[in-house]
């Protein structure tokens, strides 16, 4: 291409006026978020007030961190820092399942649980 077609048609692609050649910036997102609890380690052993913590990243962006302590739901966060305090006063003495979860603004996942070990001194 020469002149003013080949800016023609540098221009078209550019602004997706390409019909022929389809939307050359669509791609689809398939990859899950990378997630990682931070706080507290696999394995710790916890007591009283307890920060639960965890990282979140996608190319695409986050939609939402979910922070799980044995099944139940302690906090949706949608803006990071994704944190929330896991109160161990009224859980017993032993291990115990800390779980989050990330979904990013295509809807793929991704989970991370630990286990932790309540150790509260009492009998």
């Amino acid at each position: 291409m020469r002149g003013r077609s080949a800016w023609l048609w540098l221009a078209a692609v550019a602004t997706g006026a390409a019909g022929c050649f389809g939307d050359v910036n669509e791609q689809s997102d398939l990859d899950s978020p990378i997630l990682r609890i931070t706080s507290p380690r696999q394995g710790d052993t916890v007591f009283g007030l307890v920060p639960f913590q965890a990282v979140a990243q996608d190319a695409g962006g986050i939609d939402v961190v979910k922070l799980f302590a044995d099944g139940t739901l302690l906090l949706n966060d949608f803006v990071p820092p994704y944190q929330t305090v896991w109160n161990t006063a009224s859980v017993a003495d032993g291990p115990h399942v800390l779980r989050a979860e990330a979904k990013d603004l295509a809807g793929n996942t991704s989970t991370e649980s630990i286990v932790v070990v309540v150790a509260s001194g009492r009998n």
